[in-house]
């Protein structure tokens, strides 16, 4: 079997198409560098405990309809920040690394506002000990204004050669222009004998005349009583504020709502607002579970006015005779929700649950009790969800 020649124009044709593949008609695809803009980003990396990580490297690459971008890194300082500046409103993803942990991955949306996380993961890799918590900030804008490169000028094309034109007489220097003409003077009525504006003198007001007492003395009014002050009602229970934003849910099995359902079961959600405790707030007290677990859930109420803020303890009730078989946590902005796993930080979001949930069965009830404890610089939204079989099936 002989090997089958090939024509010279074809093997051309051939070369001259695998050319084209491998770099294309402008030369080889490269990254675009990322749209330039007003805007700066400040980004601090701490360990799974809240301290400052410092040499944590930090990768943002645009996501825009331009295409691929290149990617912009930064390394934190001693304080555990990285400053960004130059940047695009939009959607940008962001990658933090350091030794030892996880790498925490995340959509920002950067705009004329704070920036927000959206979506965010915690990537495992060899050797990763614990996850890194990343919170983002306003940064510095750039301080010269964006330039954006020019296009290339077009090329001009060459004059038209003409023939020349005859040069006109030299045109005689113009004449200076006349004097203004004097203004005009008012030759009218001389100005002593013109008569001065009356002006009319304002009418003083007169005030109303007072009238003049009578002169029998009023009946005298039986003074009555002093009115006691009505009793200041007590402030409402912080819980039953909160209470009022819950927002309670049930989805089953039966009538196709609980994908996660197996055949029989339920889902009770409880899913409410809970704001900052802030960074440096002390959170949920390490003995607040201890002190529910051993109260009855009468006094589940009064326990809960006692928690500071950024501390949330939230309740739900099954239906009567229903068999508890499992729970689900979450946590998450108006951007998404991600699960959390219990006593631990909830990916991303500063937040957590605290432990498993306190389950107290009482005859045919049966009652549960979950903490979830906000860190973040703003509110976050908490899901709890138990499972259940009614019915006692």
């Amino acid at each position: 079997m002989g090997f089958r020649s090939i024509s010279l124009r074809r093997a051309t044709l051939l070369l001259l198409g695998l050319w084209l593949a491998m770099w294309g008609p402008g030369g080889p695809l490269r990254a675009q560098a990322a749209p330039p803009g007003p805007h700066g980003l400040e980004v601090r990396v701490q360990d799974h405990r809240g301290q400052a990580l410092a040499g944590a490297e930090v990768e943002l690459r645009w996501l825009g309809n331009e295409g691929r971008a290149a990617v912009l890194t930064a390394r934190t300082d001693a304080s555990g920040r990285a400053l960004f500046t130059g940047l695009a409103a939009g959607s940008w993803e962001l990658r933090a690394r350091h030794e030892r942990f996880m790498i925490f991955v995340s959509e920002v949306v950067i705009s004329g506002g704070k920036p927000l996380i959206v979506a965010a993961r915690q990537e495992n890799v060899r050797g990763a000990i614990a996850p890194l918590r990343v919170r983002l900030a306003r940064g510095p804008a750039p301080a010269s204004p964006v330039v954006r490169e020019k296009p290339a000028p077009r090329p001009t094309p060459p004059p038209e050669s003409r023939p020349a034109r005859p040069q006109a007489p030299p045109v005689p220097a113009a004449a200076p222009p006349p004097p203004a003409a004097p203004a005009a003077v008012d030759r009218g009525v001389p100005k002593e004998s013109r008569p001065e504006p009356v002006v009319p003198e304002p009418t003083p007001r007169r005030e109303p005349a007072a009238t003049a007492a009578p002169s029998t003395p009023a009946p005298a009014v039986a003074s009555s009583p002093p009115v006691p002050p009505a009793p200041a009602r007590p402030p409402a229970p912080r819980v039953a504020q909160e209470t009022a934003h819950e927002v309670r849910t049930v989805r089953r099995h039966a009538d196709r709502t609980c994908p996660e359902c197996p055949s029989g079961e339920s889902a009770h959600s409880v899913e409410r607002e809970v704001a900052s405790g802030g960074a440096a707030a002390a959170g949920c007290p390490g003995e607040i579970r201890n002190r529910f677990a051993a109260a009855p859930p009468a006094a589940w109420v009064e326990i809960a006015a006692e928690l500071p803020p950024g501390c949330s303890a939230i309740r739900l009730e099954l239906p009567a005779g229903a068999r508890y078989t499992g729970y689900r946590y979450e946590s998450g902005t108006a951007a998404g929700w991600v699960d959390c796993p219990a006593g631990r930080e909830c990916p991303g979001l500063s937040s957590a649950w605290l432990g498993d949930p306190i389950v107290v069965r009482e005859g045919d009830a049966t009652r549960l009790l979950a903490l979830f404890e906000n860190r973040a610089e703003g509110p976050r939204r908490a899901r709890f969800t138990a499972y259940c079989r009614e019915g006692g099936r």
